[in-house]
């Protein structure tokens, strides 16, 4: 089983071969609510290291390989952005399977 929080951080730092490998994974043992759990998890991590840069002594900065990315408040409302119109996809409103719609999301967040 893939962890969705993995996958989450993989976004964050824009490592589009880790979380697209993560998410195809991930989708192969899947059903139809797995989709609303990975798309909570995200959020939720997002949202985590949105708050960690409004703490004392806390900063939005990532470890990605060897060098440091910055997480940015304007990505992290992309990415929330995002999830916000996977989840309405989800409920019905693309005709797309819901493997297909976080996919297409994902691709265009690491694009």
């Amino acid at each position: 089983m893939v962890d969705p929080f993995r996958l989450a951080d993989d976004l964050m730092a824009r490592d589009r071969k880790g979380c697209l490998g993560k998410f195809r994974r991930f989708a192969a043992a899947a059903d139809t609510g797995d989709y609303h759990a990975l798309v909570g998890a995200i959020a939720w991590s997002v949202r985590r290291k949105m708050s960690a840069a409004v703490q004392p002594g806390k900063g939005m900065g990532m470890r990605y390989g060897r060098k440091r990315e910055t997480f940015t408040a304007a990505r992290g409302g992309e990415i929330l952005t995002a999830l916000s119109r996977i989840d309405g996809d989800l409920k019905g409103g693309s005709g797309l399977t819901p493997e297909q719609v976080v996919e297409i999301a994902l691709l265009k967040l690491l694009a």
